[in-house]
């Protein structure tokens, strides 16, 4: 009784899992369940159908064990990428806020021109290249990339 009810509930789970390809059968549902005790013989069929709320077709052709439903998705993490001073230095130039050297030092004319690129874009001016202000400025990492007309007057 524990094993049609368990494998009733599986079904029952999987019936409704939208992202499943394949769909298992009863067959394949009773062999995925670990047994605690022998399984009971099989109801006889033979005479009347099985009802169509146990019964799934696994679509030929389908290469996945469709005993063992699929993980949830995992979000991805999105790991913001981390620019180098070159990069920052080279990005505010292009933007026209920087007319220094492209030299990898972050001083007071780097934070400078930072500060301004944040206050022009309206962010937190803090002078620090973090995320939001860099996926603003890594716009301008390439040099075909033309500041806009009110940082060129």
């Amino acid at each position: 009784m524990k094993t049609g009810l368990v494998i009733a509930g599986m079904l029952f789970f999987l019936v409704g899992c939208k992202t499943m390809e394949a769909q298992p059968t009863e067959q394949n549902v009773e062999a995925a369940v670990p047994a605690a005790s022998p399984a009971p013989a099989p109801p006889d069929t033979s005479s009347s159908p099985a009802p169509s709320s146990l019964t799934m077709e696994i679509p030929r052709g389908s290469s996945q064990n469709p005993a063992i439903a699929p993980a949830a998705a995992v979000p991805t993490v999105v790991v913001p990428e981390k620019p180098t001073k070159k990069e920052i230095q080279t990005a505010l130039k292009n933007a026209g806020y920087y007319a220094g050297d492209i030299d990898g030092k972050f001083g007071p004319k780097t934070k400078k021109a930072v500060e301004e690129f944040q206050t022009a874009n309206n962010l937190s001016v803090d002078g620090v290249v973090g995320p939001q202000t860099w996926d603003l400025l890594k716009k301008y990492l390439n040099s075909e990339t033309q500041p806009s007309e009110t940082q060129q007057q």
